[in-house]
C-alpha cells in the first residue's frame, strides 16, 4: 500500500523505510498538463474546463540559479581531461522550496527545449532514506541531452550522467 510507513528493529538501531505516495501528475492528465511546458503559450482543454498552467519557477520561495557548462571527455597520455563544449551553451537550473502542495513533490523538472520529459528526479540527498532535500525543486532546461523516441525521458549517456552527478 501507498503510504505506509514501517519500522524495523535491526542489530539495534531503527530503520524507517516507507513507500512513496503517487503524485497527482501519475494519475492525473490535469495534473500533468498544468505542469508540461515551462512556459505555456497554448491553452489546454480538458473536459470541457481549461487547465490551469503552472509556472513552475515562479512558485518557488527563495528561489536560486545556478549556472551548468556542459563538458566533453578529451583523453591523452595523461589522463581524461574535461574542455566546455562550444556548440553547447551553459544552462541556468533554478533551485528553491516547494511553495505548496503535496509533500512528496520535490526532485528536479527537466525539460528539453521547453517540455518536460521527466519530473521530479531525486538527485544527491534526496536519494537516501532521510528527510534531506525534502521539498527542494530543481528547474533546469537541458537542451543538450537527447530525449528518448517516446520524449519520456533522457538517453542515459555520458552528458546525462554528468548533469546527474
Amino acid at each position: 500500500r501507498y503510504g505506509q510507513e514501517r519500522s524495523t528493529q535491526s542489530g539495534g538501531s531503527l530503520l524507517r523505510e516507507s513507500t512513496p505516495q503517487p503524485l497527482a501528475m501519475d494519475y492525473s492528465l490535469r495534473a500533468y498538463c498544468a505542469l508540461l511546458y515551462i512556459k505555456p503559450r497554448i491553452r489546454i482543454i480538458l473536459r470541457g474546463h481549461v487547465v490551469r498552467a503552472r509556472r513552475i519557477r515562479a512558485s518557488l520561495l527563495d528561489p536560486w540559479a545556478d549556472t551548468y557548462q556542459p563538458r566533453k571527455p578529451l583523453t591523452n597520455s595523461a589522463g581524461p581531461l574535461y574542455q566546455p563544449q562550444h556548440e553547447a551553451r551553459s544552462q541556468t537550473i533554478v533551485f528553491g522550496m516547494r511553495a505548496a502542495g503535496d509533500e512528496n513533490e520535490y526532485g528536479v523538472m527537466m525539460y528539453h527545449h521547453g517540455r518536460l520529459i521527466r519530473s521530479y528526479v531525486k538527485v544527491g540527498l534526496q536519494q537516501q532514506n532521510n528527510n534531506l532535500g525534502v521539498g527542494v525543486i530543481g528547474v533546469v532546461d537541458a537542451a543538450f541531452l537527447t530525449p528518448t523516441h517516446n520524449k519520456q525521458d533522457f538517453n542515459h549517456d555520458k552528458p546525462y550522467h554528468s548533469l546527474m552527478l
